[in-house]
């Protein structure tokens, strides 16, 4: 499933975000920015029928942000993120936890690390970055064995 499939409305979507689901209890993002707010609304809609599932079927789950090429946000995407958030967590549609993976050389790693992780600890959602996409599975994969 991806974003690019969501028609635009009175604006384009800036960036992309494609979704796949590991072993039935990771959700891998894989997310070109930079991002809008249409773009956040789009991958509302997406993500939308996978939550719904998960939460049927009483899985745990956790997942992998992986971004190519910028993690840029505005800051209105950043409120939106952290709004959108806390009413995932509200409807019990939350991930257990969160790895985003920002490699060296992504525009604005250093810039959106704090700003993406000031989200999900608002949320109240454990969150952490790593530079290499087996890092986040080897930790997402021992934080699934815990909960």
């Amino acid at each position: 499933m991806t974003t690019k499939n969501i028609p635009d409305g009175k604006f384009s979507a800036h960036g992309r975000v494609s979704l796949e689901v590991i072993n039935s209890n990771i959700i891998v993002y894989h997310s070109k920015g930079p991002f809008n707010l249409e773009l956040l609304t789009a991958l509302e809609e997406v993500e939308q029928n996978t939550l719904q599932d998960l939460k049927n079927n009483a899985i745990n789950w956790c997942e992998i942000v992986v971004f190519e090429e910028s993690c840029m946000a505005l800051d209105e995407v950043i409120l939106g993120l952290t709004d959108y958030l806390k009413e995932l967590k509200a409807n019990r549609l939350s991930p257990l936890a969160s790895a985003f993976v920002i490699s060296e050389g992504v525009e604005g790693e250093y810039v959106m690390k704090d700003k993406y992780e000031a989200c999900y600890r608002e949320a109240n959602i454990d969150f952490t970055v790593f530079n290499t996409i087996p890092d986040a599975m080897q930790w997402v994969g021992k934080y699934l064995e815990k909960h």
